[in-house]
């Protein structure tokens, strides 16, 4: 508390955790000036990330209404009306985010006399869409020619690298440039 006494310290404390006092400003001795928050935030972390979510959790000494800001920038672009019921800890989830995208957000919060309060804005990036899975996979062939077939789990670009040489690969590709859970190409 900047230089003020431990006692008075201690009776603050035990008075803000009652509810006496929303806000505190004490003045030192030495002239010094510390401002006590209104509200505690004990806990603000990003959580649960994959490639479309990610959750933000708060948790708070008294009861707060919040909203959230989130962006691919600290300019956020989106941004939630507050939530109508006032809560001490909350988990807010976003979907529909993009795979492999550094996203900004940050809370608003505010307390039963509307006084608001912006968190620190905090950055997550989603994680990236996994590789297609390939099964299926055959080989037909019919004279001189072969034919390479598989599927994947996903619609993707297929591309085939080969070679007549083992220890040269790729020197030769061929590709289905359409998406497609099937690919079939002729050697």
């Amino acid at each position: 508390y900047n230089g003020v006494e431990s006692s008075e310290s201690l009776i603050l404390d035990f008075l803000l955790a009652q509810g006496f006092f929303d806000s505190a400003k004490l003045v030192s001795t030495s002239g010094r000036v510390s401002l006590i928050p209104w509200v505690n935030i004990t806990s603000y972390s990003i959580l649960d990330i994959t490639k479309t979510e990610a959750s933000i959790q708060f948790t708070a000494n008294k009861p707060v209404i919040y909203a959230t800001e989130i962006g691919t920038s600290t300019f956020f672009g989106t941004a939630s009306p507050y939530a109508t019921l006032p809560s001490f800890t909350q988990t807010i989830p976003f979907s529909g985010l993009l795979a492999e995208t550094t996203y900004f957000v940050r809370l608003r919060i505010r307390d039963a006399h509307g006084r608001e309060q912006i968190l620190p804005t905090l950055t997550f990036t989603t994680l990236p869409e996994p590789p297609p899975v390939v099964s299926n996979v055959w080989v037909s062939i019919d004279n001189e020619d072969a034919t390479l077939s598989w599927t994947t789990d996903v619609p993707c670009v297929h591309v085939l690298e080969y070679d007549d040489n083992p220890n040269v690969l790729g020197d030769r590709n061929k590709a289905i440039t359409t998406l497609t859970t099937s690919a079939s190409i002729l050697l």
